[in-house]
């Protein structure tokens, strides 16, 4: 391994295994929506106890990723720092040599066959081939890990290869993946809450819940502020136009009413007519009641009406999100000079920002970890943990330099994907400066256990209106569709006895039904279809079986490189066409999301009856050779171009049809789940599963088991480190010493 010095306030570059002269307070790895809160409520806690820093930054931040638009690094970007989907390159992807998001290949001669969906299921993974485009090795934005069935218990012999059964979607960057997601923001009701808050083991006890709504209602709320969330309704969202030849040249109106939400208007206008039908009996559903709303997003809006207004390149309006959005704005803050500002408010925009202006914080961009271990000759009771780092050097990622960070604590905030298979290798791997020990000590038996994907599930539909389904990004609005009574909507809260009635109710459907209880529709823009009457949706529940998935060992790494490595295994989700595999008892994990694809068909099903054109039908139909058509096979997952064929309406036939495709997810939960992995505040319990680990600690999506209560989980993770942070700065600051 090779060796470097640099002077630095408070880091020692050494070589593996060697003393280091000095030692940071707290070492974060991983800057997302858990670690981005962690590094702004500890460096608040230092600075409340007066912390000098002159003898170095008590907190050092490790993020694989880079500061995409540099303005926290002191390299603030002159121009747009992303890829897009229409020109891919190796920004776009993190360490791969094809793009992420590839073209779907459908065979030549059925171009021009109209062709109806069916109503059917499928998976993702498997459901079409993708020609993806070379691009340059680099520490891109967007990783995408896939998951398989667990192995079996013996090697069969010539058994075929395992079916993939999940893709899921992370960020690499300062700010982690607030710079992919589609700056939703939702927050569950505290019905919702309380089913995806469940012990994964007592998924029927409401009384073994592990987290309250209340404990958490004040830390939506200081998320909320921090983030500033708006819809797309709010009354500042205008747009200006100059038309010449008009009377009036000079005209505004409201963003929603623009073309590029055309979308926006047609989900929300068949929605309507889903509720009226539903209120009013009209159709037999077993849907109870329908709630319709504009979403919140933590997006600049001003920016997206400029993009409208042509005074900026378009960027959301066009659908581009997963590579990072191009649109900005200018600082009007003088002392940050002409520092560039992403229409979305990612993190390194407030809670990062914020954290880097206390003076307390180091910052180390392009640092990937590849081992955490206890140094043994520290105290067992306080120990000092050594990280091992691979210092990225964009130009040359094939020769990281070996770096060495110390510390009296560590936080792990690597994401979902990370965090657990993390914390497994490095407490099941022999000590480098100690063989005959293992690098951390033996950790709960719930480490790498209870891991879902938020019941996420995608609709493709062929509607009867127009809904320019490439636009109006990166999204607007949504419809929540209940089987049961939801009574803590809008904010409501319930009495206990009255929460607790409403659970059992929920409970009971879903095992009656093998079906989500309630499901949330969000529109969502598929920027490669130019068809006029395409719909897709990205919808979450909260499944019986919120968290199927779990991390083990991959068999195969102990033999290759001596150093056993852990990842994620999801069971495959049955349905009808698979043939035997239906669970065979109520809570059974090999479920997948089957709760979740039976509660969308439903609401689809629905959707097509009330909706249905009396006109005819819209098809299906190929029109020749694809141009690029990118991101995520599940939304565009009919594998055609839509479009509405005038010539071929049939009004004696079924008229509107969908696909729902399962397998995909951009918001993976749990692995290191609270009260059960960790304590309730984050941190990592040893195996007798009470005795906390000193100075370890979890602060990210890992502690939330598998679900975030149909909603977006952004807002809920962020929320969830605002409450372990009140826990875990006493721990830390308390005792340091001054």
């Amino acid at each position: 391994m090779s060796s470097k010095k640099v002077s630095a306030p408070a880091e020692e570059i050494v070589n593996p295994g060697s003393v280091s002269q000095t030692v940071y307070d707290t070492i974060i790895i991983g800057s997302g929506f858990g670690g981005s809160v962690a590094a702004l409520r500890l460096c608040e806690a230092f600075q409340n106890v007066n912390y000098s820093a002159t003898a170095g930054k008590p907190v050092l931040l490790l993020e694989r990723g880079k500061d995409w638009w540099g303005n926290l690094t002191g390299q603030p970007t002159k121009a747009p720092p992303f890829s897009n989907y229409r020109q891919p390159d190796g920004r776009a992807g993190w360490m791969m040599d094809l793009e992420p998001f590839g073209t779907p290949q459908s065979p030549p001669d059925t171009y021009g066959q109209p062709e109806e969906l069916d109503g059917e299921t499928a998976n993702f993974n498997t459901m079409t081939t993708y020609a993806q485009r070379p691009i340059p090795v680099y520490p891109g934005l967007v990783e995408m890990i896939v998951a398989y069935p667990p192995p079996p218990p013996e090697p069969v012999p010539d058994a075929p290869a395992p079916t993939p059964t999940m893709t899921t979607i992370v960020g690499a960057a300062l700010g982690g993946t607030s710079h992919v997601y589609n700056t939703f923001f939702q927050k569950p009701s505290q019905l919702a809450f309380t089913l995806a808050f469940r012990d994964p083991e007592k998924l029927d006890s409401y009384e073994s819940v592990l987290l309250s709504y209340g404990e958490l209602a004040q830390h939506y709320d200081t998320v909320e502020k921090m983030m500033e969330p708006k819809t797309i309704d709010d009354k500042d969202n205008m747009v200006t136009e100059t038309v010449p030849v008009r009377e009036k040249p000079v005209f505004t109106y409201a963003l929603k009413r623009s073309p590029p939400y055309l979308s926006t208007r047609s989900f929300r206008k068949q929605v309507k007519k889903i509720e009226d039908a539903v209120r009013l009996s009209k159709v037999e559903t077993p849907i109870k009641s329908v709630q319709l709303e504009y979403t919140k997003l933590a997006l600049d809006w001003s920016v997206v009406c400029k993009e409208v207004e042509v005074e900026m390149l378009p960027s959301a309006i066009i659908g581009e999100m997963w590579y990072g959005m191009n649109s900005y704005s200018i600082s009007k803050t003088p002392s940050e000079g002409q520092e560039l500002l992403g229409v979305k408010k990612a993190l390194d925009q407030n809670y990062l920002k914020q954290a880097k202006d206390t003076g307390l914080l180091d910052i180390r961009c392009l640092s990937n970890v590849t081992n955490v271990y206890q140094d043994p000759n520290s105290d067992k009771d306080s120990p000092i943990y050594v990280i091992n780092v691979e210092q990225i050097a964009p130009t040359d990622v094939a020769n990281p330099t070996l770096l060495v960070y110390r510390a009296k604590n560590v936080i792990f905030s690597a994401g979902s994907m990370h965090t657990a298979s993390m914390l497994l290798e490095y407490s099941n791997n022999p000590n480098p400066e100690a063989p005959d020990t293992k690098g951390l000590p033996a950790l709960s038996k719930y480490v790498g256990k209870f891991w879902g994907q938020n019941g996420d599930v995608t609709g493709t539909q062929d509607l009867s209106i127009k809904t320019r389904p490439s636009d109006g990004g990166p999204g607007s609005t949504d419809a929540s569709f209940y089987f049961v009574n939801d009574d803590t909507l809008n904010g409501i809260t319930l009495p206990d006895d009255e929460l607790e009635a409403a659970f059992n109710q929920s409970i009971d459907y879903m095992k009656v039904n093998k079906s989500a209880s309630f499901i949330r529709l969000m529109l969502y823009p598929a920027w490669y279809d130019e068809a006029d009457n395409l719909q897709n949706t990205y919808n979450m529940s909260v499944c019986y079986q919120p968290a199927p998935g779990e991390f083990l060992v991959d068999p195969a790494s102990d033999k290759s490189s001596g150093r056993k490595v852990y990842s994620l295994y999801y069971p495959n989700t049955p349905t009808e066409k698979d043939e035997g595999a239906e669970p065979t008892e109520v809570g059974d994990i090999n479920v997948g999301v089957l709760d979740s694809v039976n509660a969308l068909t439903t609401v689809l099903t629905t959707w097509g009856e009330v909706n249905a054109s009396k006109e005819g039908e819209s098809l299906t139909r190929r029109n020749g050779p694809l141009t690029y058509r990118g991101p995520l096979p599940a939304l565009q997952s009919t594998r055609l171009h839509h479009a509405r064929s005038l010539e071929g309406w049939d009004p004696k036939r079924v008229p509107e049809e969908f696909v729902v495709a399962y397998g995909v997810t951009a918001h993976p939960l749990g692995g290191c789940v609270l009260g059960k992995a960790c304590n309730k505040h984050g941190q990592v319990l040893a195996a007798d599963n009470e005795t906390a680990v000193p100075g370890l600690y979890v602060v990210d999506g890992s502690l939330i088991p598998g679900s975030t209560g149909a909603a977006t989980p952004a807002w809920t993770i962020a929320a969830v480190a605002e409450y372990c942070m009140t826990k875990i700065t006493g721990n830390i600051v308390g005792t340091t010493q001054q």
